[in-house]
Order: structure tokens, then sequence, then C-alpha cells
């Protein structure tokens, strides 16, 4: 077992442990998470319980209440894809619009899978990324990595520890998923295409998620479109490039979806919006 797991299991406070090993909270967590997995096939109840119990008190870096939410996904910076001028109109945007947290829904970068001629090693994709993601003391940005984002890993760059460490209000979110608070609600916030039996660590009630590259609004669940010109759909709203604002209704424990999509370089708003009622539960468990 990790020893920053023991401690936290002997009493120890998360800050301490955080500040003692130099570690991000999503570090931390993905560390509870992987042993939580272990635990549970060690049958130790005691410690399942009680490491359960932390996890869930700390899980949820975001909590909403009443302020709207823009979420973008799929930047893939330094790609053949990337397209900064849909990045910075959609920054001016939320400003304009008074919109200051932002969720980004993973593959912030392109992790060496397509990319461009100017970017073709780590650290230049790394700079790269660094230069152009936005750092603004109005913005609180919250930050998902996703399936090419961890590629980095095999140079030995954590993306998400770099933009923390680099840029201001950037609070990193782990890779593939995470949970938020939206009211009494849990949500995932996810990037990938199948969830592993590691990732079904918490029941939620809620689903958003990017890594599709197409936008979609389904029973439970919210797809994010890309803001990259990797388009697999081009001749259908849900395939362009995009964003979407959500903004909770927190008297009918509502969440309301305003799709907006990129064409012929200007941002269009969708007619239609997307209501969704959360359905309040029972307290949760881990397991």
């Amino acid at each position: 077992m990790e020893q920053c797991v023991k401690e936290l299991l002997n009493g120890e406070k998360v800050g301490d442990i955080l500040d003692c090993y130099h570690l991000q909270k999503y570090e931390l967590l993905t560390k509870i998470r992987e042993e939580l997995w272990n635990i549970k096939l060690l049958n130790n109840e005691e410690t399942l319980n009680k490491l359960s119990t932390t996890f869930y008190q700390e899980c949820f870096l975001l909590r909403i209440s009443k302020k709207p939410v823009a979420l973008f996904s799929d930047t893939h910076f330094g790609s053949k894809d990337e397209k900064l001028e849909y990045y910075q109109m959609f920054i001016d945007f939320c400003l304009t619009n008074h919109i200051y947290t932002l969720l980004h829904g993973g593959d912030i970068g392109d992790g060496l899978v397509r990319c461009s001629t100017k970017y073709r090693n780590s650290l230049k994709q790394l700079d790269h990324i660094l230069e152009v993601y936005i750092d603004s003391p109005f913005l609180k940005q919250y930050v998902l990595g996703g399936n090419h984002d961890e590629k980095y890993h095999h140079h030995g760059i954590d993306i998400l520890k770099e933009l923390a460490m680099n840029k201001r209000n950037i609070i990193p979110l782990g890779y593939g998923q995470c949970f938020i608070q939206i009211f009494n609600n849990i949500v995932s916030i996810e990037h990938h295409a199948r969830l592993s039996k590691e990732e079904k660590i918490l029941p939620y009630d809620f689903t958003i998620a990017g890594h599709s590259h197409k936008s979609r609004f389904t029973n439970h669940s919210v797809r994010i479109p890309t803001l990259s010109n990797s388009i697999q759909y081009p001749n259908i709203i849900e395939g362009l490039p995009g964003f979407i604002i959500m903004i909770p209704i927190k008297k009918e424990n509502k969440l309301c979806f305003e799709r907006y999509y990129f064409i012929n370089g200007k941002i269009k708003k969708e007619e239609k919006t997307y209501i969704y009622q959360l359905q309040k539960r029972s307290p949760h468990s881990v397991w």
C-alpha cells in the first residue's frame, strides 16, 4: 500500500499529506482508488469502509449550485487538427457573457498522435500547450485529462500538473474520470469509450463526457463536442465543433444545456435547449 494512503488511514489530514508528498489532490484520489480496488479483492471490509468514506468526502473537486459552467473538450493542442481561433472565440464568449467557470472534458493536447510538424516531440507540445492555454484571473478552470493526455506520461510529463503549476486558477481533475457534485447529485465527468471496473467506484446520477467528438443529449448523459477541427460528422449539428453552456436551476433541481457550434467562422446557438431533471438519491456508498 502507498505510504501516503497508510498515513491517511492512520488519521493524517488530507491537506498535510498533500503538502508532505507534494501531491495535487487528484494524484492522492487516484492512489486511493487504486488501493480501494486492491482492498476489495482482499476482502478487508474494515479498511475498505474507512478508505471509501474518505474518498467520498474528498472526491468532489467541483461543487455547483447556481452559476453557469462552460463545457468544452478535445482541443488537441499541438495536433494537425488544433483550431486556436475556436478556442479564443470560446474564451471571449465566456468572458463577454460572464461565465467564469470552465470545465475541459479531456484531450487537452495531441499526445504525439496526429502531431503538427511544428510540435513533433513531447517538450515542444508541452511548451505549446502552456503558451496557448488561457491564463486569466477571472476564470476558474477545471481540467480532466483524456487518453491523448495520458500518452505524455510515456515521456515523463504530467500535463495536468504542468498546467496547475504554470497557470492561475487551474484545478486538475485527474485522468479518464472524476466526480463533481451538482446540488445534492453526483455527476461523473468522463473521457473514455468504456468504464473499467476500477472506475465504477461510485454510483452517480448523471454523466458529462468528452472523447467522442460528437455532441449528444441522451436520457442520463451529455456528450461535449470537440473544440478542434477533428470533425467526424460535418453535415449535422452534433458533429460540428463547439461547446455547451450548463445552467443549473437550483430551485427545481434541473440542469439546462445550451449547445453552441462553429460554422463559417462564427459561433451559432442551437434554438433548442435541453433540460434534465436530476433525481435525488439516498445516501451513497462506494461499493
